[in-house]
């Protein structure tokens, strides 16, 4: 259990990360015609930075692979999405087989020029973690997704 310390130690830090703090929904404090800062010629502040775009995100992970351990629902899902859509090649490792390949289908909807993959791995079993760093190191990406998905190494 956190202790008050603990407590407000991490909500400073998470308010400094996010760069703001706020105890409700932001658009009930200000109208979003108020939030906006107008410069001088009655444009906003990121309509006078053209390299500005609130689509895409400042993390620059386009072109990486990440793993994702319990990706195949809840919290691990959502993260594998969301690396998905930030043009990251995630490869799901979950002890839930069908979760992980319904995760896929999602992230395929997302980026489906990536070559995402699902992965057999119970986290709780050395021998499986080992077999998924060594699928990661030869290039998981080079093999079917069968063949990497057993506990057994099986090249294509």
């Amino acid at each position: 259990m956190l202790n008050i310390r603990q407590y407000v130690f991490w909500l400073v830090l998470c308010c400094i990360i996010t760069g703001r703090a706020s105890s409700a929904d932001d658009s009930a404090v200000s109208p979003p015609s108020e939030s906006l800062a107008k410069s001088g010629n009655g444009k906003s502040d990121t309509d006078s930075n053209p390299e500005y775009d609130p689509g895409t995100s400042s993390l620059e992970l386009q072109g990486r692979l990440a793993l994702v351990t319990g990706g195949a629902s809840g919290i691990g899902r959502s993260v594998a999405m969301v690396l998905a859509r930030e043009n990251v090649t995630v490869i799901v490792a979950d002890i839930n087989q069908t979760g992980g390949e319904e995760t896929i289908v999602y992230l395929k909807m997302l980026s489906s020029h990536l070559r995402h993959r699902a992965m057999y791995v119970d986290v709780r079993n050395s021998t499986s973690v080992g077999f998924l760093i060594q699928c990661i190191e030869r290039g998981v990406h080079q093999y079917d997704h069968q063949h990497c998905s057993e506990q057994r190494w099986h090249p294509a």
